[in-house]
């Protein structure tokens, strides 16, 4: 992860587990968590007790490569 870090022009950061802490300075941070490469089923199925149309089908979607995303909601000062 530190090369994604690099390749952001974001030199300030420290690594933990899987989770990458970037320091944007004044006291502010960005906690990212890797999410892995893989595939998941994802819907809900017709006989699902209050489901919703929107919902449907139930599809596979698949990662083909890790990707960072933000543990916590974005705030003003990020």
């Amino acid at each position: 992860m530190a090369e994604i870090a690099t390749k952001l022009s974001l030199p300030r950061f420290r690594r933990t587990n899987k989770s990458l802490v970037l320091d944007l300075g004044e006291g502010v941070s960005l906690t990212l968590m890797q999410i892995p490469a893989g595939e998941f089923l994802m819907g809900a199925p017709e006989s699902e007790p209050e489901s919703r149309d929107n919902e449907r089908p139930v599809h596979r979607v698949e990662f083909k490569e890790s990707f960072l995303l933000g543990r916590y909601p974005v705030t003003q000062a990020q």
